[in-house]
This record gives C-alpha cells, sequence and structure tokens, in this order.
C-alpha cells in the first residue's frame, strides 16, 4: 500500500466535513429561532422538546456506534443512510409544517431525523480519517483537513441566511439554504464514494477483526478514561462561551449588529489556524501541541475576563485568540483516539470509541446550558433587555472566567496524563506497521 497522502485523497475525504458542517450549525442555532419566530412555537415547549431531542441525540450515540462496527464492511452503505435521513429532517425544518397545528410534532420529527443523521455521518467520517493511515503525523494531516472544511462550512451556513434574507422572505431564504445544502452534499457524497471505493482503511488491513460488543460504558470508564475526562471538561469550558456568546454580544457589548461579523472571524480563525497546528504537532508531538492550544485558550479567556462594556475591538481579538483554540480543540481528540485504540488493540469496536468522543461534547452543551441559564436567572439577568451592572458582570463571570477556570483544569489533567508513570507521547510510540517497527 501507498502510504503517502495526496492532495486529491484528502480533498475527497475531507469536504465532506463542508456540507456535513453546513448542516450542523442551523439544527443547532437557526432552527429553534426560526419555529418561534414565524410559527408561533412556544418558548416553553421548544425547550423542553430541545432538551428532549438533545437527551436522544446524546443517548443514541453510542447505538449508532455499535451498530457501524457491526456493519463495518459496509461502511459505504451506512454513509448513504446517514446522508438520506439528513437530508430529509433538514428539508422538513427548511420548508416547514403545512399548517401550524402540526408544529410541534412537524419540528420534533424532522429534527430527530436530521440530528440523527447527522450523527450517524459525524461518527463514522471521524472513524474513517482515524484509520486511513496508521502513521500519527499523517493521522493530524488528514483530521487538519476535515475540520478545516467542516469550519469553512459554519462559516458559509452563518452567512448564507443572512445574505438570502436581503432579497428574499425568511422562508424562502431557508429553502435557499437546502438547496445549498443539497448541492454541497451531493459534491461531498460523489467524491467520499470514490474515496471509499479506492482506500482501503488500515483497521481492515492483516487484522482479524472479531465481531464487536456493546462497549459504550467500557470504554468510558476504561484505561481512556483520563482521556476522555480531558475531553469532557475541555468541551464544557468551550461550550459556555458558545451558549453565552448571543447574549454577551447583545447585552453586555451592546454590539448585536456586529455579531455576524464576530462569528466569522472565529470560524475563519479557526480554519485557518488548523495547518498551523498541524505543523506544530509534527514537532512537538499531538499532545505537547494541545497543551499548548489549551494555554492559548486560558489566556483568550484572560483576556475576555478583562474587556469592559461595549469593547468591540478587544472582543475581536478574542474571537480569532479564541478561534485559533478551536482548531486544536477539534484537530486533536479525533486523531489521538485512534491511536489510543490501536495500542490497546480494539479495532473490533473503533466506531464506538468515536460514538463516545461525539457523546461528550453533547453532554457537555447539556449541562452548560443548564448550569449558566439557572445562574443568570438565579440574579435576574434578562437577554435583550436593561440589565444592571451586577448582572451584566455575572454574564462576564460565566462567559469568560469560569470556562478559564474549567480549561485550566483540563490543561492539567493533560499534564498529569503526559507525565504519570509509564506514559509515552503519541509522536514517541513506537509503532509496527506493515512488519517493520519504527518511529511513528
Amino acid at each position: 500500500m501507498n502510504d503517502a497522502l495526496r492532495k486529491p485523497s484528502l480533498i475527497r475525504y475531507g469536504f465532506f466535513a463542508l456540507p456535513l458542517a453546513f448542516a450542523g450549525l442551523p439544527l443547532y442555532m437557526h432552527m429553534p429561532d426560526l419555529y418561534a419566530r414565524e410559527f408561533g412555537l412556544n418558548l416553553a415547549v421548544l425547550g423542553t422538546v430541545l432538551l428532549v431531542i438533545r437527551l436522544i441525540d446524546a443517548v443514541q450515540d453510542p447505538v449508532l456506534g455499535y451498530v457501524s462496527d457491526q456493519y463495518a464492511h459496509h461502511r459505504t452503505t451506512i454513509m448513504y443512510i446517514g446522508t438520506a435521513t439528513l437530508a430529509l429532517g433538514l428539508a422538513g425544518l427548511c420548508f416547514g409544517p403545512p399548517t401550524t397545528t402540526v408544529t410541534v410534532l412537524w419540528f420534533s420529527g424532522f429534527m430527530v431525523l436530521a440530528t440523527t443523521g447527522y450523527s450517524v455521518l459525524t461518527i463514522n467520517l471521524n472513524f474513517i480519517g482515524g484509520f486511513w493511515k496508521r502513521d500519527e503525523n499523517h493521522r493530524i494531516t488528514i483530521a487538519s483537513w476535515r475540520e478545516a472544511f467542516g469550519l469553512i462550512g459554519l462559516l458559509i451556513a452563518a452567512i448564507v441566511p443572512a445574505v438570502a434574507q436581503t432579497r428574499l422572505t425568511v422562508m424562502q431564504s431557508y429553502m435557499a439554504l437546502f438547496i445549498v445544502f443539497g448541492v454541497l452534499m451531493g459534491v461531498g457524497i460523489v467524491l467520499i464514494r470514490n474515496f471509499l471505493a479506492t482506500t482501503e482503511l488500515e483497521t481492515e488491513v492483516g487484522t482479524n477483526q472479531e465481531r464487536a460488543s456493546f462497549a459504550f460504558l467500557s470504554i468510558l470508564t476504561g484505561k481512556d478514561r483520563l482521556f476522555f475526562a480531558i475531553c469532557f471538561v475541555s468541551y464544557i469550558a468551550a461550550s459556555i462561551p458558545a451558549i453565552l456568546v448571543l447574549p454577551f454580544v447583545r447585552d453586555y457589548l451592546d454590539a448585536e449588529a456586529m455579531t455576524g461579523l464576530f462569528l466569522a472571524l472565529y470560524f475563519l480563525s479557526g480554519a485557518v489556524f488548523m495547518g498551523f497546528w498541524s505543523k506544530i504537532s509534527h514537532r512537538l508531538g499531538p499532545q505537547k501541541t494541545w497543551l499548548v492550544a489549551h494555554l492559548v485558550a486560558i489566556l483568550t479567556f484572560v483576556g475576555a475576563a478583562g474587556l469592559g462594556m461595549g469593547d468591540t475591538t478587544g472582543f475581536a481579538i478574542v474571537c480569532v485568540a479564541s478561534g485559533m483554540a478551536l482548531g486544536a480543540d477539534l484537530l486533536f481528540p479525533p486523531a489521538l483516539l485512534a491511536a489510543h485504540i490501536r495500542k490497546q488493540n480494539h479495532e473490533a469496536t473503533a466506531t464506538q470509541y468515536y460514538a463516545a468522543l461525539a457523546f461528550l461534547p453533547k453532554a457537555a452543551l447539556a449541562i452548560a446550558a443548564g448550569g449558566t441559564f439557572i445562574m443568570l436567572d438565579r440574579v435576574g439577568f434578562t437577554a435583550g433587555a436593561s440589565n444592571t451592572e451586577l448582572q451584566k458582570t455575572v454574564l462576564l463571570i460565566l462567559y469568560a472566567v469560569v470556562p478559564c477556570v474549567l480549561k485550566t483544569v483540563s490543561a492539567g489533567l493533560l499534564w498529569h496524563r503526559m507525565n504519570k508513570k509509564g506514559f509515552k507521547d503519541e509522536a514517541m510510540e513506537r509503532d509496527v506497521y506493515h512488519g517493520t517497527t519504527r518511529n511513528s
């Protein structure tokens, strides 16, 4: 097998992350607002429905991983099914219910379909990237291409509805969004099908895989529990500012009109710096590089905590720096996970490992949302209203200080793991490849 990484293959694999991320942003940001505004969906009902859907979304991930492992030799078919499910769900959401009397059922049903398809594709795309090549530097490069395409997809998804609404009605703009998604996903599925047809995954080469068993709980509580704990704390730290960015920009900075610009800086920075992290990782190794990224995030949160009300220039710098750190958080956990799976010879349940990794940010998002909203409610904060300096200060503490503390804890756990007895950095692990022992 040719061990070289070629750009055409990287594009065929990585491009699929663009339409996938493009679909993800409307699901988690635009659709709840659309159905509340255009179809009169009660906010209390909407909140309850979203909570239930997020629980279903999180709980089903290990099941989806298990099924993918059971039918590992039908990976292309699994991708087809996930694509069709996501497309059907997003189409229903974008075109809307035929009558407002079925709005709740319509929104709930198509949101479940869309999030299920999204999860199937995310879990399997990450698995494919992790087991395309055995070489560690190759895995980092593969992940960097995938996540860069994903961030570009998020950027396009953030722009399309706003631009479309300058010429179209709100509903027409979301119909246009689905058409753009259809074109991008059509290209993506052709490319990934071609990639899978011409690429043999390393987990399938010379490996006598046993039939996969359901291993979700043992994965989270097994030898890699510290790794998953680091990821989980880091995801909570990232989820809190993601949840609070809109009220922070509107109610603390008083700069709602600049929200699109701030989001664009954030996503664009993440994409631009993806290659930077990949290159640094080739020199330092992924664990050390991820630790450096933790320090960048900590310094960014410290800077955010020092922002004054209305300090838009300072916040623009924070967006660039936090986007830089985001790139590392997207890049290293999936790539590192492949090394852990190989080290323990757990290829038969590899997709379930990626399902566990997909489960953690969803659980983190639910915890972050519940905790922050309860705290803001306790101090009487009201979104979009006139709030006291104390209430705005609490918002600042939640947005910047709490994530800074959590990111520091995550960095401490990562440092402990790197220095504990018996640990070898993945960049120096000896790996058996084609019968030859080498440094990966």
